[in-house]
C-alpha cells in the first residue's frame, strides 16, 4: 500500500543533502582514505609500472583488492550511517564486517555479472550496427549503463538497510522503483544520482588537469584525479539512502523522517 505521496526529485535531494551534513564527519573519515589511497596509487603506479617486475605486480593488485574493499565497505558503512544509526566512522565498518558482509559480497557479484553480460551483449549489438568506435555507440553505452549502474547501487542500499538476501534486495529495490505506476520518475531519479555521482568524478577532475596546466603544478592534477570518485561516491550513497527509505516507508506505512533518524 502507496501511504505518500513520493518525494520529489528536489525533495529528495534536500533530504540527501540534510544526512551528508548531519553525518559529515563520520562519512567524510571513509572518504578520506579512499581519497588518500587514489591519489597514493596516481603517485606511485607510473614509477612501479615501469619496471614491471614481479614484485611490482604482485604490490600493485594487493593495493587496489584493498582499496576496492575498502570502497566497497565504505559505502554500506555510509548507508547505515545515512540512514539514521548514530555511529562512528569505524564502528559503521565495524558493524558492516560483523553483519555478514558476504551476502554484501553476493550481491556484489550478482549484479556485475549481470551488469557485465548486459554491456557485452550491447556493445555487440552496436558493433553489428557500426557504432562501436563512433561517439553515438559510447553515447548509448553511456544512457544505459548510467541508469543500470544507480539501480545496482540502489539494490546495494536496499541490502544494507534491511539485511535481505542477494537476490531478494535486488528484487525488492526492482518492485519497489517501478511497480507504483512512477517508472518514469523512478529512471529520471536514478539518472539524477548517476549524474550527482559522475559530476563530482569528471568535474573535479577536469577542473584540477586545466588549474594545473595553467600554473604548472602537476600534482594538483594528481590530488583531484583521486579526490573526485569517492566524493561522487558519497554524494550518491546519500541519494539513495534516502531513496531506498521512500520506496521502502510508502510500502510499510512508516514514516519517511523516523526512518532517517533510525526509529523503527
Amino acid at each position: 500500500m502507496i501511504v505518500d505521496r513520493p518525494l520529489t526529485i528536489g525533495e529528495l535531494f534536500d533530504r540527501a543533502v540534510t544526512r551528508l551534513v548531519r553525518c559529515g564527519v563520520p562519512v567524510a573519515m571513509l572518504t578520506l582514505v579512499l581519497v588518500v589511497a587514489a591519489v597514493a596509487q596516481n603517485l606511485f603506479t607510473p614509477r612501479l609500472t615501469a619496471h614491471y617486475d614481479a614484485a611490482a605486480i604482485v604490490f600493485m593488485f594487493c593495493w587496489f583488492i584493498a582499496e576496492a574493499v575498502y570502497a566497497f565497505l565504505s559505502f554500506a558503512a555510509a548507508v547505515r550511517l545515512y540512514g539514521g544509526e548514530s555511529l562512528g566512522a569505524v564502528d559503521a565498518l565495524r558493524a558492516v564486517v560483523r553483519d555478514d558482509p558476504w551476502r554484501l559480497v553476493r550481491l556484489a557479484l550478482l549484479t556485475g555479472f549481470i551488469g557485465a553480460v548486459g554491456l557485452w551483449i550491447l556493445g555487440g549489438l552496436i558493433g553489428l550496427v557500426g557504432g562501436a568506435a563512433s561517439g553515438a555507440g559510447v553515447i548509448v553505452l553511456l544512457i544505459v549503463a548510467g541508469p543500470v549502474t544507480a539501480f545496482f547501487q540502489l539494490a546495494f542500499a536496499t541490502c544494507v538497510l534491511e539485511g535481505t538476501p542477494a537476490v531478494v534486495s535486488l528484487g525488492n529495490a526492482w518492485s519497489r522503483a517501478f511497480a507504483f505506476g512512477e517508472r518514469r520518475r523512478s529512471v529520471l531519479l536514478l539518472y539524477a544520482i548517476i549524474l550527482a555521482e559522475w559530476v563530482p568524478l569528471y568535474g573535479i577532475d577536469a577542473i584540477g588537469t586545466g588549474l594545473s596546466r595553467l600554473f604548472q603544478l602537476p600534482l594538483f592534477a594528481t590530488v583531484t584525479q583521486g579526490a573526485g570518485g569517492p566524493i561522487g561516491t558519497a554524494i550518491g550513497a546519500a541519494l539513495l539512502t534516502v531513496a531506498a527509505l521512500d520506496y521502502r516507508v510508502r510500502t510499510q506505512g512508516a514514516d519517511l523522517e523516523a526512518a532517517l533518524d533510525g526509529v523503527p
